[in-house]
């Protein structure tokens, strides 16, 4: 596996024009973005953005339309079986046998990654209050999160992939998973890549911002920057006149006066509208969610923060390739292309052959090599 002569060895995630499409639809359309070593990028947008099919694509799960994806500088859906090993996964919905405890997940996953460190696993568990002996299909789903949190971090990743993870979460298991995260953050400086509709979660968390919509790719910058240049301006009286010097993306018109969202904030600008305008002009800076909502960030995003359960699950999305772990065989599947959606080896062909997938593929144990992806 040779690198990249053209690769920024500062990046362990590159995408370049990026294009997904599923028959007529275009789930992504020429999507270009870059996560720099030990840095946290927050993916967003609304369902059907594209941000499952960019994430597949970036783990080497999918193949796109056109276009690329480079993990370490390396391209990742050629050499995805040595990548992986350099990389956690935290999906949307916990997955993992329901028979296995927390015990034997991470028993399994210490004999499949040599960097495995088991007592920190169970350590950060113990701290989740989670039992490592009751079976993985009857704890709650904080806890089964805390489970996978737990076993992508175990092999001491340097790429970190969350996939909504607070999703139906309680106030409590939330904080805790993100206090785990910040902890891993301050003490490793993992790279980490997060999709997620939790705005005021991750707006502590995120160095860079990308926001979905339509398709591509239409804000990719610094959280620091995108908030200082959005700024909700309110001006008494008829002051629509006055926000001429800005970018207006929103005005409101209300009883006292006028309320505009700009998305060009400089205090030069605003000493203008001050000159020009003399009743009183307020100024307040606008969350990450508020910003996400705006107008810039495409008509799309309007509406309530909600997202239904992943419709992907075990062997129901075409176009991925894997690999299977040594002693255990493919699950055969109903038809060409199908894949599991997870990245991880532990998961990949551990289902009971009794058990079934919601479109008919199976899975059995058994002893014999590893074979090919």
């Amino acid at each position: 596996m040779t690198t990249d002569p053209t690769a920024d060895g500062s990046l362990v995630l590159q995408v370049d024009g990026l294009e997904v499409r599923y028959g007529r639809r275009t789930a992504l359309d020429r999507v270009s973005l870059a996560v720099r070593r030990g840095s946290v990028y927050a993916l967003l947008g609304r369902n059907g953005a594209g941000k499952s099919s960019l994430v597949r694509c970036a783990l080497g799960q999918q193949k796109p339309s056109s276009g690329r994806a480079t993990l370490f500088g390396h391209d990742v859906w050629r050499h995805r079986r040595l990548l992986m090993a350099r990389v956690g996964v935290l999906p949307e919905d916990p997955d993992a046998p329901p028979a296995m405890t927390a015990s034997a997940l991470i028993s399994f996953s210490k004999g499949l990654y040599p960097r495995c460190d088991a007592i920190a696993m169970r350590a950060r568990l113990e701290r989740a209050r989670v039992p490592l002996d009751l079976p993985f299909g009857r704890l709650s789903k904080g806890q089964k999160g805390a489970v996978m949190l737990a076993l992508a971090l175990g092999h001491q990743p340097e790429l970190l992939v969350l996939d909504d993870p607070t999703l139906g979460l309680d106030v409590v298991a939330r904080r805790m998973l993100y206090d785990e995260l910040i902890g891993e953050l301050a003490d490793r400086g993992t790279t980490v890549l997060l999709t997620t509709h939790d705005l005021s979660g991750v707006e502590a968390l995120a160095d860079r911002v990308g926001i979905l919509a339509g398709n591509r790719l239409v804000v990719d910058e610094p959280l620091d920057t995108l908030k200082s240049r959005f700024r909700r301006i309110r001006c008494a009286g008829n002051g629509a006149t006055g926000f001429a010097p800005f970018e207006v993306v929103l005005t409101v018109r209300r009883e006292w006066g006028t309320e505009a969202v700009v998305s060009n904030f400089d205090e030069e600008l605003l000493l203008r509208v001050r000159d020009a305008h003399r009743d009183t002009v307020e100024v307040a800076p606008l969350s990450l969610e508020e910003i996400a909502r705006s107008p810039t960030a495409g008509p799309c995003w309007s509406g309530p923060w909600r997202r239904p359960r992943s419709r992907f699950s075990l062997d129901s999305s075409p176009g991925c390739a894997r690999t299977w772990p040594r002693g255990f065989t493919r699950p055969s599947p109903p038809s060409s292309g199908s894949h599991s959606p997870w990245p991880w080896p532990w998961v990949w062909g551990l289902r009971s052959s009794a058990r079934t997938s919601p479109n008919g593929a199976s899975a059995s144990i058994s002893r014999g090599p590893w074979p090919a992806g």
